[in-house]
Formats: structure tokens, C-alpha cells, sequence
């Protein structure tokens, strides 16, 4: 569930990124790949990071972990995030609107 939370963070705010991941026989997920239309990329497997291209997509993702799961460690639940939209943008939050990501 934390993984699928986590996801869902990231469809949010990495829009930009595509993902897929490979599932072992007791369906668990053993390897990602993260990718963008600009030719960025990051593998995960084994505990190994690789990752080219001109953006740093793990970077991104390792920043985006640190803002949602803040001091309890796992991701919040997709309840827990809203979307504030104006005729000038739009904006996400987690809790409440002045908490913005």
C-alpha cells in the first residue's frame, strides 16, 4: 500500500514522468524505471540507482519523498492530498491548503 501511496504522490507532482516496474513471484516489486520525454531515465534494482539523461528523475524522487513523508517515514494515504485550481494555476497539498508541495 505505502508503494501504491507513493505512486500516486509522484503522478501528482513528477507529471512530467512515465514508470514501470517489474514484480517478482511473490508480487513484489524488484526493479523501476522512471523515465521523462526529455530522455531522462533512472533504474532501480538491487538496491542500485542508475540514472542519465538531462534531468536527475531519482533526485526528483528522493526530494519528493522527503516532502510527503516528513517525520513519520511512509507516504501519506491519497485522502490526505488535495488540489486547489484557479483561473491562473493550479496548486497540491497535503492536509490542508497551506501546506502546498
Amino acid at each position: 500500500m505505502a508503494a501504491d501511496n507513493f505512486a500516486f504522490a509522484c503522478s501528482l507532482l513528477l507529471p512530467h514522468t512515465a514508470c514501470g516496474r517489474a514484480l517478482g513471484p511473490d508480487g513484489q516489486v524488484t526493479a523501476m524505471r522512471l523515465w521523462d520525454r526529455e530522455g531522462s531515465w533512472a533504474d532501480v534494482a538491487d538496491g542500485t540507482v542508475r540514472q542519465a539523461g538531462p534531468g536527475r528523475l531519482w533526485d526528483e524522487v528522493e526530494v519528493l519523498w522527503a516532502k510527503v513523508t516528513g517525520d513519520c517515514g511512509r507516504p501519506p494515504a491519497r485522502s490526505q492530498y488535495g488540489m486547489t485550481v484557479t483561473p491562473d494555476g493550479s496548486s497540491v497539498w497535503l492536509d490542508h491548503p497551506g501546506r502546498l508541495l
